[in-house]
């Protein structure tokens, strides 16, 4: 039987800071520069990271932004919702997601915004798409052409009241379960 390698909770900790702020210097570079003009080393060098520590970590910054958005979805699916996946037909994760969305709204804006890249949009709805699928298979009722459609709108609705600037995070919240809830009680 093979020995596994124990890593010691310091060295832990250093490689969360090192992707940490990998994940930092994506979300700055992203807003100073947008997607397509961001390379590796633009990415090193605003984390004070070498090139070898990056490809420790990711093959790619495509691996890196998947990374980013990993994160995101165990931080919203460990936030407490007090119900299970779609009570009452909402989907549970829309309300975490809508405050983070709003509490870093011009992130978001430089993600899934008219001059947001559709290589990062996109990833973002395949986010979308996982937790969609999660929580309606959980309640026996997954259709791959209704999480499509769930996913796809969330990203449109959060764009169009990004760009609105009176607009909050409830507000897309209450818009997203007003529309999903109808698609969801026809299924």
């Amino acid at each position: 039987m093979a020995k596994r390698k124990l890593v010691d909770a310091k060295e832990d900790r250093r490689i969360g800071r090192t992707r940490n702020t990998l994940v930092g210097a994506l979300i700055e570079l992203l807003l100073e520069r947008g997607w397509e003009a961001i390379g590796v080393a633009d990415l090193c060098a605003r984390a004070d990271v070498s090139r070898s520590t990056f490809y420790l970590h990711y093959a790619n910054k495509e691996e890196l932004l998947e990374s980013g958005f990993a994160s995101l979805t165990l931080a919203i699916r460990a936030a407490p919702c007090g119900r299970p996946p779609c009570a009452g037909g909402r989907l549970v994760f829309v309300e975490g997601l809508s405050d983070h969305i709003f509490d870093n709204r011009r992130t978001f804006l430089a993600i899934i915004g008219a001059n947001g890249s559709g290589i990062v949009r996109e990833k973002f709805r395949q986010l979308l798409l996982k937790m969609i699928s999660e929580d309606l298979a959980m309640i026996g009722s997954f259709d791959a052409a209704t999480a499509h459609f769930l996913s796809g709108g969330f990203v449109a609705l959060a764009a169009h009241l990004l760009a609105a600037k009176s607009s909050r995070a409830q507000d897309l919240a209450d818009e997203f379960h007003r529309c999903s809830e109808r698609l969801l009680a026809k299924t």
